[in-house]
């Protein structure tokens, strides 16, 4: 299949200015940019273009790390530690706290146990609950 051109009929279809479709199967990796990267500026998109994607990944990633658990090849309570040996997260390293499910939940514990909230990329505290 001529994976640019699909992109192409795809991405003019939704009206996207620009994608970048990235394959990796069999061995074998795919790249296939397609359109602008700004409607604006007419810059074009190339293999190593960013887009900005926002929360349009977390369901996705959810629904995979759930079918996952379901297979019985991941826990939710484990924890960065467990499954990245060696990944540091943050100034008090709480990998060894940190769980899958408080990563899906946007949250964790700091080491002193404050909460976290994770937003735009970054996790910084926030007051616990006086709520019951």
């Amino acid at each position: 299949m001529d994976w640019t051109e699909r992109l192409a009929e795809l991405a003019a279809a939704a009206e996207v200015p620009g994608a970048v479709l990235g394959i990796w199967a069999d061995g074998e990796q795919t790249i296939a940019p397609y359109g602008v990267l700004s409607t604006a500026t007419g810059v074009e998109t190339t293999a190593d273009s960013v887009f900005q994607i926002g929360s349009v990944t977390k369901l996705w990633t959810a629904t995979i790390v759930l079918q996952l658990v379901d297979e019985g090849r991941l826990a939710l309570h484990s924890t960065v530690a467990d499954l990245l040996p060696g990944v540091r997260i943050g100034r008090d390293d709480v990998a060894g706290q940190v769980t899958v499910q408080q990563l899906l939940l946007t949250n964790s514990p700091h080491a002193d146990g404050t909460p976290y909230i994770f937003s735009g990329g970054r996790a910084t505290p926030r007051a616990a609950s006086t709520e019951g």
